[in-house]
């Protein structure tokens, strides 16, 4: 199974079109829309019209009458609690987790003891998503669809998460240390699904693309990170042409109904990880993150 995920061939949506008055008055929150993916996302969706807040460390680009800005740690989880309990969920349509790091060569602990890329990457998400779901889009009920919860990663590949050693104390390679990342953020994307089912949840696989999210694993500004983004770029579609081809599932009305659906590079349903969704491993895996960051909360 690839790591992008297999079609799907009992769902097919069709084309993801949207018209310009789709996105009048669609408030949409990103965690993570300061640099990336999310923020080729945030720029799609002002173009279109959208209201869009983003939170994240530092906002690049120029103001916008549209859009809001949120600084904010999201390698802590007390603080992505907090941002969560503080933006106004009830009068947004959609939020999006695009938020997240690629783990270093050597292991690195945040501040509340947490494996960094772990926390980034995946038990912010659990955090924010478990503040946010039960409130999110409650004063505007008449909108034509419920509201969305979008969780990026790389969900639909083949990977098993070893449950004794989720912080990776004991075997540190980077790479397994993402890869973990992964499996609790599809997990995340079937448990919120069945725990909030007043709204929509959806994983997203965005294949690769040209960002800077490895500079941790091969090292900022090096010879070896610009050679691989050049070729990222040459082989690979680039972050805006991915943000036009799923913005549209924020609003596109085939989604509605299919909560716990992921998606392609391409914006294609996937089919789920095998590993996770046998035996008992997605309940164990819930079971791991709110322990964990059950632990880490104050």
């Amino acid at each position: 199974m690839s790591s992008f995920g297999t079609v799907r061939q009992d769902w097919k949506p069709g084309t993801l079109s949207s018209a310009q008055t789709d996105y009048e008055g669609l408030r949409v929150a990103i965690f993570g829309g300061t640099g990336g993916l999310g923020r080729a996302i945030a720029r799609s969706l002002l173009h279109k019209g959208a209201e869009v807040t983003v939170v994240g460390r530092t906002l690049k680009d120029p103001p916008h009458s549209n859009r809001s800005f949120i600084p904010a740690d999201l390698s802590s989880l007390n603080i992505s609690r907090q941002v969560a309990r503080d933006l106004p969920a009830e009068t947004f349509d959609a939020v999006l987790l695009t938020h997240g790091i690629f783990a270093g060569q050597t292991r690195e602990e945040t501040p509340e003891g947490v494996e960094k890329d772990l926390a980034t990457s995946a038990m912010s998400r659990w955090v924010i998503a478990q503040e946010l779901a039960p409130r999110l889009g409650k004063e505007k009920p008449s909108r034509r669809q419920k509201p969305r919860l979008f969780v990026w990663g790389f969900p639909g590949g083949e990977r098993a998460l070893d449950l004794a050693d989720i912080q990776s104390t004991r075997s540190y390679r980077w790479q397994t240390a993402h890869s973990n990342t992964v499996v609790f953020n599809e997990a995340l994307v079937y448990h919120a699904a069945a725990r909030f089912p007043e709204i929509n949840v959806f994983g997203m696989n965005p294949g690769i693309i040209k960002t800077n999210i490895m500079a941790g694993a091969l090292g900022q500004a090096t010879l070896k990170l610009r050679a691989q983004q050049t070729l990222i770029g040459l082989l690979f579609q680039s972050a805006e042409a991915y943000a036009e081809k799923v913005v549209p599932l924020a609003v596109h009305p085939a989604l509605e109904g299919r909560s716990g659906a992921l998606f392609n590079r391409h914006a294609q349903p996937i089919q789920p990880n095998p590993w996770l969704k046998s035996d008992d491993h997605l309940d164990h895996v819930v079971a791991a993150a709110e322990s964990l960051s059950a632990q880490i909360l104050r």
